[in-house]
């Protein structure tokens, strides 16, 4: 009989390993959830630092444009007191045209100001917005690391489980049917290692099997590989 080659047993390890790998994969999406916020944390830091660069160089402006402008209205004061004392046409003239030039030089400077001054508040507000966004990430990664690390925890409890009793069932079959199992496990784990017969053909790679072969399978003779995708054969009575 083909049952004598342990298929049940191939069988029940291979469904052991699909709930270890059901297992690894809830650890990995557990893991992922951390990652992701781990991930939009340092963006955001990063966000962050650029925008107070940003306010540093607006302020460092802000500085710098404040003298400039009180030597400009310093300047102008003394071309308006020196008009004042003006008696000639000229030299009025010439004054004036230097007090529309300071004028607008001083208006141009006090926009740049105000447009700086408009940028430092907006930048301000923003940063206290990503701020704020940060501290949420850091407390949602508290929360989730902790609550992640005891689904984590449960998760490998149980893989360890499952691997108690997959070695067990390894342990019981033969030294031949074991070995070939490991050496198949190496390239399918998680793959089906296994494949069946379904009308003369591997329903893995669906390369035709052998008559010769499907009889020896069925008989239980011997231990029968697709010769394609090296996949242990299971007999029809499992199909």
């Amino acid at each position: 009989m083909a049952d004598s080659i342990q298929y049940e047993s191939l069988i029940k390890i291979v469904y052991i390993d699909n709930k270890i790998n059901h297992h690894l994969k809830n650890i990995e999406e557990e893991k992922n959830r951390v990652k992701l916020l781990v991930e939009q944390h340092k963006c955001k830091s990063t966000t962050l630092s650029s925008k107070n660069v940003d306010l540093g160089r607006c302020n460092h402006s802000l500085e710098e444009k404040g003298p400039e402008l009180k030597k400009i209205d310093e300047q102008y004061n003394r071309n308006k007191k020196s008009l004042a004392a003006s008696t000639s046409s000229s030299a009025i003239n010439y004054i004036e045209k230097q007090l529309s030039e300071i004028s607008q030089k001083k208006k141009k400077l006090e926009s740049e100001i105000l447009e700086l001054m408009e940028k430092t508040e907006k930048s301000s507000l923003e940063i206290k917005d990503v701020e704020q966004h940060i501290l949420s990430l850091e407390s949602a990664i508290k929360e989730i690391s902790d609550e992640v690390e005891v689904k984590v925890k449960d998760q490998v409890q149980q893989i360890s489980q499952y691997e108690s009793e997959q070695s067990l069932l390894l342990e019981g079959l033969t030294r031949e049917l074991r070995t070939l199992y490991n050496i198949v496990i190496t390239k399918y784990r998680f793959k089906n290692p296994l494949a069946r017969v379904v009308n003369n053909h591997c329903n893995q790679c669906f390369i035709q099997i052998a008559f010769e072969d499907i009889i020896n399978l069925d008989r239980g003779k011997v231990i029968v590989t697709c010769h394609r995708c090296g996949r242990i054969l299971l007999p029809s009575s499992f199909s």
